[in-house]
């Protein structure tokens, strides 16, 4: 076998679908398959360390012998494809979700898991080069009166809006408070996920016009097209500093 087709044979090895003689394993006092899981399991636990890290609250809230089952559930299923491990542990949500004893004792399981994919995420946005096809806000009195219904604010791309059936904002502060005394958790609750400008990530729960604001923003609607009561909670929005700039949008369009 050439080097390229050792990997890939290798890599079949690591996802069970091949065994060690295959492989081109030496065995060296053990079997070819023996040695073989031993990389099987060291993958394993090293993924799995990736998800403990991007999913601490759901780890705290399963327990360690829960999530390490639903850990290499998700492993052995979603074989790591990059050498970056930075965007692994996507779609945990789903394997969650398929474990009804989980989802039966806690059904706020998956929600919780996208609730910390989030978080995850717009840490990983704040690493790459922001979108600059806006104008400044410092430009913004420059609008024509005429162009205000056209504006178009332009969120920065490592803040988002985020809904669940659960009060998972306040779970995480009862986390981290260490008091849930005043927790009521089946709740529907809604916020923002994001970072600071030093890429400190930050949530926040959001009253409802507040929220429907920040999501028609996430979806770059123009002003004319949101509600005024909406509209009225846009200096809570801007006192929060993800409004990157601006643009007009061209009259009856809608990105």
């Amino acid at each position: 076998m050439t080097l390229a087709q050792l990997q890939a044979q290798f890599a079949r090895g690591l996802n069970y679908q091949a065994g060690g003689d295959e492989c081109a394993i030496i065995a060296d006092g053990l079997s070819a398959d023996e040695r073989l899981q031993i990389y099987r399991n060291n993958r394993v636990i090293s993924l799995s360390e990736v998800l403990e890290a991007t999913y601490p609250m759901l780890l705290a809230v399963l327990g360690d012998e829960c999530f390490a089952a639903l850990a290499r559930e998700y492993v052995l299923s979603h074989p790591l494809t990059r050498g970056d491990v930075s965007h692994y542990g996507e779609g945990f949500a789903a394997v969650i979700e398929r474990a009804q004893p989980v989802m039966q004792a806690a059904p706020y399981a998956a929600a919780l898991a996208r609730f910390e994919w989030a978080l995850d995420h717009v840490q990983q946005q704040y690493a790459q080069a922001p979108r600059n096809d806006y104008q400044p806000l410092s430009t913004l009195s420059q609008v024509a009166p005429e162009q205000q219904t056209q504006l178009v604010f332009e969120l920065v791309p490592w803040a988002a809006p985020f809904c669940a059936p659960f009060a998972l904002f306040d779970l995480q502060r009862a986390m981290r408070d260490d008091d849930f005394s005043q927790l009521t958790l089946n709740a529907l609750q809604s916020g923002i996920i994001a970072c600071t400008a030093d890429g400190e990530p930050w949530t926040q729960a959001l009253d409802e016009p507040t929220y429907q604001l920040l999501l028609a923003m996430h979806h770059r609607a123009p002003l004319g097209q949101i509600h005024p009561d909406a509209l009225a909670a846009l200096p809570a929005i801007m006192a929060m500093e993800i409004v990157a700039g601006f643009r007009v949008a061209a009259p009856n369009t809608h990105d």
